[in-house]
């Protein structure tokens, strides 16, 4: 019986610790997949960070995006834009100002043009001294007064060169007052001719019946056409400017567009041309507002900044117009593919 009894307790025993073992198994196993477990979460959440940080960046640089798209939209005062190059004709139609669509679409290829040029941009200054190699001080000095310019819009004032003033060296300020009963104003015309390039100023305007301030360009050639009319504004609609091409065919013709700011006109404002090959860009602010392919001037030209009083469009100064009147003008850009000293032909 005794023997039989330690029998069975050896059995017994046996099996315990079989029992056991193989638990202590199950808990070894259970306790490395746990790890296991644990340590593929970590790589896993390692891993995922950066990318919740890279698709949170992309959503910032699409808000900005989006932000700049609107400003943009804003710029181009949400205007109907046409196809290219039937937006102008040869015919004196009404131009509009171009979408922020337009614009858009031809931000790439505005960009590309300006690297193909940026070269001959930055040779052309650093022979001229002209563009963006050259110091601020140098902008006005390529501009002289004008007296006694002929009058080709039967105007009531008289250029004299002491209504013309220079600031900062990079600022025109020309002044229209009473002389009696006429008037005198200011004119200037830059000493040298340029060729294709960028160009751009940031303008304060007076208002009143009679007053027509412009930026424009002459063939040195002599002729009265191609012209190009980079700003034009008349004092008695104090809303809106206009741009304009003018050239000849058969007849004499124009391209342009006028735009009318919708909450009225700002105290100042940047006005551009980009003058390609076979294209120019009016532009406000920075954003496009008219292009046109048709009849690109290909000759160098000269600028004009000018001061008028009366005339054919502007009409007559009546008793609300105040003097002495001033047309600011900042050149921003001066940067021209060829500049070289007026030779007039």
């Amino acid at each position: 019986m005794g023997s039989e009894k330690r029998g069975k307790t050896g059995v017994k025993g046996i099996r315990m610790i079989r029992i056991a073992a193989v638990g202590a198994a199950f808990c070894l196993t259970g306790a490395m997949i746990l790890q296991m477990t644990i340590f593929t979460y970590r790589q896993r959440m390692q891993t995922s960070a950066p990318r919740t940080a890279a698709s949170e960046e992309d959503a910032e640089e699409a808000e900005a995006e989006t932000a700049e798209t609107a400003e943009t939209t804003e710029a181009t005062n949400s205007a109907e834009s046409a196809e290219e190059p039937a937006l102008v004709s040869e015919t004196a139609a009404s131009g509009q100002a171009a979408s922020s669509g337009k614009a858009a679409s031809s931000g790439a290829e505005n960009s590309a043009r300006q690297e193909k040029s940026s070269a001959a941009m930055t040779a052309a200054a650093a022979i001229s001294g002209t563009g963006s190699a050259a110091s601020v001080s140098v902008l006005t000095e390529n501009f002289m007064a004008v007296a006694g310019a002929e009058h080709n819009n039967n105007e009531l004032s008289v250029y004299e060169t002491g209504q013309v003033s220079f600031s900062g060296g990079d600022t025109v300020l020309l002044t229209a007052e009473r002389k009696g009963e006429n008037y005198v104003s200011g004119m200037v015309e830059s000493a040298e001719s340029y060729l294709y390039g960028e160009f751009s100023f940031t303008v304060t305007v007076p208002e009143g019946a009679g007053l027509f301030p412009s930026i424009w360009m002459l063939s040195t050639a002599g002729t009265a056409l191609p012209e190009i009319d980079i700003f034009e504004h008349v004092g008695t609609e104090p809303d809106r400017y206009s741009g304009v091409l003018h050239y000849f065919t058969d007849q004499k013709r124009r391209a342009y567009f006028i735009y009318d700011f919708e909450n009225g006109m700002p105290r100042q404002y940047t006005v551009g041309l980009s003058w390609h090959q076979d294209l120019l860009i009016w532009t406000l602010n920075g954003a496009e507002v008219f292009r046109t392919a048709s009849h690109v001037p290909d000759e160098p030209m000269y600028l004009i900044m000018c001061l008028a009083v009366g005339g054919n469009w502007p009409g007559d100064p009546d008793e609300n117009t105040v003097f002495p009147a001033v047309f600011k003008v900042k050149i921003e850009r001066l940067e021209p593919e060829t500049a070289a000293l007026r030779q007039e032909g």
